[in-house]
């Protein structure tokens, strides 16, 4: 038996996957693109309190704008 695309098959029954989460975050500047820190600076960590996500695409560390998050990594992948 097949399953469907977005389902896990486990003893014949069938189990959503859990849902995919994107976060839009708008990057203040000077804050690293990233959630690690060398140095102190500001960085993800300090603005998204959530495990598990990671930005897909990048900013520089002196710009401002919309970054995407996600724990999807083939998403991530393409977009990046």
């Amino acid at each position: 038996m097949a399953s469907s695309p977005g389902k896990c098959q486990k003893s014949g029954y069938q189990q959503p996957e859990p849902p995919m989460r994107l976060l839009l975050l708008n990057k203040p500047f000077e804050v690293l693109p990233q959630f690690t820190s060398a140095g102190g600076r500001a960085c993800l960590r300090d603005y998204v309190p959530l495990k598990g996500v990671y930005p897909a695409g990048r900013l520089d560390f002196d710009s401002e704008g919309l970054m995407l998050l996600t724990d999807f990594g083939p998403w991530q992948a393409r977009i990046s």
